[in-house]
């Protein structure tokens, strides 16, 4: 042991009452130590009061600090378990069904062309091979019925260039046939005379 650690030993033990010290020391000059058994030995359940309530303090902060630690685990636990609320997406409002001529002047409002640059129109034409005059011939027809026919006219749709485009599809006007012997559509008795009557029309 350490010079220094004796002497706070003894020290220390003097002050319990354990040793009785004579002499000072120092010098080369000798101190005695005579061991003691102190009057009074403090008991662990007699010690002051103001120890047991140092501890108390001491459990009481740690405690709260413990308190204080669990409720911000809780509080970090329940952020990141919260979803954060979705954008809601605008909702466009569906289109009204309208009659044909009302159709075309709204279009015809917004600038835009009926049906001659719509794209889907002339991809289908194009895919079947069915010639551009046969398409124009088909909508003077559908223009007709729908604008003159009293039953025809009163038909609402909202998307008028689709129904146009199921009318081409499908062939409901009867205006042309496939002819094996010419590969290719050509017109048929009833087309002929439509091309006709809008010929003269014209």
């Amino acid at each position: 042991m350490h010079v220094a650690n004796v002497s706070a030993a003894t020290t220390a033990l003097e002050r319990l009452e354990w040793l009785e010290k004579t002499g000072k020391g120092g010098y080369s000059k000798a101190t005695r130590y005579t061991i003691k058994v102190p009057t009074t030995v403090a008991d662990p359940a007699t010690r002051p009061l103001a120890d047991s309530a140092t501890r108390k303090e001491l459990t009481s902060e740690q405690t709260s600090k413990q308190t204080k630690e669990s409720d911000a685990v809780r509080t970090a636990t329940s952020i990141k378990g919260t979803r954060a609320p979705r954008a809601s997406l605008p909702i466009s409002k569906p289109e009204k069904e309208v009659t044909f001529s009302v159709w075309c002047e709204q279009t015809k409002a917004k600038g835009e062309k009926l049906v001659s640059q719509w794209e889907p129109l002339r991809e289908y034409a194009k895919s079947v091979q069915l010639p551009s005059d046969f398409i124009a011939l088909a909508w003077n027809v559908f223009c007709t019925r729908f604008e003159h026919d009293e039953k025809a006219k009163k038909k609402r749709y909202t998307n008028w260039r689709m129904t146009f485009l199921n009318y081409v599809k499908g062939n409901y006007l009867r205006l042309w046939a496939w002819s094996d012997r010419d590969g290719c559509f050509v017109l048929t008795t009833a087309g002929l005379q439509a091309d006709r009557e809008h010929r003269e029309a014209a």
